[in-house]
This record gives C-alpha cells, sequence and structure tokens, in this order.
C-alpha cells in the first residue's frame, strides 16, 4: 500500500507523516490492501479550538472509502480518523468477501 501525505497549510515533522504512513501501512496488511491511500492534513477556520482535519481517501476496487476527522490536535484526528476506517473496511470486508450462509443439513 502506497501512501501519499498531502499538507495544506501546516507544516508537520516528518517523524509525524512516518507514524502516519506505518499506521496505514499496518491496516493495509490487516486487511490484504495493495491500493493507494492519500492523506490530506490542514487547518480550518472554526469558531473553537477543533481547527485540526485529516482526511483520509483509500482506492478500492468499486466505491473509495473516504473519512475525516475534526479535532484540537492532528493526533487526535488522526486516531478518531484511522478508527472510522478500520470500522469501514473491516464493513466492507464483510460485505464483499464474506462467508456465504451455510444450508442446513438434511437428516
Amino acid at each position: 500500500m502506497r501512501v501519499r501525505v498531502k499538507c495544506i497549510d501546516v507544516d508537520v515533522g516528518d517523524a509525524f507523516q512516518k507514524y502516519l504512513s506505518d499506521k496505514l501501512y499496518k491496516i493495509g496488511l490487516k486487511y490484504n490492501l495493495k491500493e493507494d491511500a492519500d492523506v490530506i492534513l490542514r487547518l480550518v477556520k472554526d469558531e473553537n479550538d477543533r481547527n485540526k482535519l485529516v482526511e483520509i481517501r483509500v482506492a478500492l476496487p468499486g466505491p473509495d472509502i473516504f473519512v475525516k476527522a475534526q479535532e484540537e490536535g492532528f493526533d487526535l484526528a488522526l486516531k478518531k480518523a484511522l478508527y472510522a476506517l478500520n470500522r469501514k473496511l473491516k464493513k466492507y470486508k464483510e460485505v464483499n468477501f464474506g462467508h456465504p450462509t451455510m444450508t442446513p443439513l438434511k437428516i
């Protein structure tokens, strides 16, 4: 899985980008993903302190999976987005690659 990180109006460190890439790579291994993931980090105008936005798009066969999270810090937003991505990928895997229902045995 190839991860592309794009920072808009913000400068995050290389350590955070490596941490982000590692987390997405582990999710890719868990769900056997070979497609690309795009991550956008940006600051948004907001009345309160929740102005850090993380958007993740994973290209899959069929519709892409898109999640976004907005929190006080990029680390919190990333955790929230990764949790949502995990849930969506789990559902995608169950729907598309789930086990067929078993027919009952007739005795």
